[in-house]
């Protein structure tokens, strides 16, 4: 008896040592029993150390359930702040449709070249391309994707508003507008390119 006593209480000791997130449960689980056996027994002393066990296997659960609801916490605010950015920019860009981007000049270029690129058959595609719709979408996606914010930075409730989607804009639509002057140009090169060749 007394050689599986001296087991029990070795183990009791290593297993408080041991407590982490990962087997907090099962060692309160062991404690309890321990502890309700050596009570029959009435052994205070390995009453004592299941107790040890016991409370700090308590305190790592606590630990591990306020992680939790804090992580719960953040990932709510996260998400509504996603929420946010993206009825911002619906509100912006769709309901009060503050932007136009202007796309005549490509149409033009494309209209004068359209026999080209019909023969390459480039010219839906740079059709679409170009279609003004389109084009405001392509820098809605972009803004709102660059304005949601990252899992896990520091600045966790900022919220842009709608002067500073007013004041970036005129950027995205500059970048358009080069992305626009390659392509265009680079397609309408292929297609006369391909009608000489004709």
């Amino acid at each position: 008896m007394s050689n599986y006593r001296e087991l029990i209480l070795i183990l009791l000791e290593e297993q408080t040592n041991l407590v982490d997130d990962e087997n907090n449960h099962e060692s309160k689980f062991l404690a309890e029993k321990i502890k309700g056996m050596a009570t029959i027994l009435k052994d205070v002393e390995v009453i004592g150390h299941a107790t040890l066990l016991e409370n700090r296997s308590i305190e790592s659960i606590q630990d591990e359930y306020e992680v939790l609801d804090q992580l719960g916490d953040y990932n709510n605010d996260f998400f509504d702040r996603n929420d946010q950015v993206r009825e911002l920019c619906i509100k912006v860009f769709y309901k009060d449709k503050l932007f136009s981007p202007d796309m005549s000049s490509y149409r033009n270029l494309v209209e004068e070249n359209k026999e080209a690129l019909v023969k390459a058959d480039r010219y839906e595609k740079l059709s679409r391309y170009i279609d003004e719709k389109k084009v405001l979408d392509k820098i809605y996606n972009k803004m709102k994707n660059d304005l949601l914010p990252s899992y896990g930075e520091n600045e966790t409730s900022k919220v842009p508003d709608e002067e500073y989607i007013k004041e970036q804009y005129p950027s995205y639509l500059s970048e358009i507008y080069r992305l626009a002057n390659n392509h265009v140009k680079s397609e309408i090169e292929k297609s006369n390119y391909k009608l000489v060749e004709e």
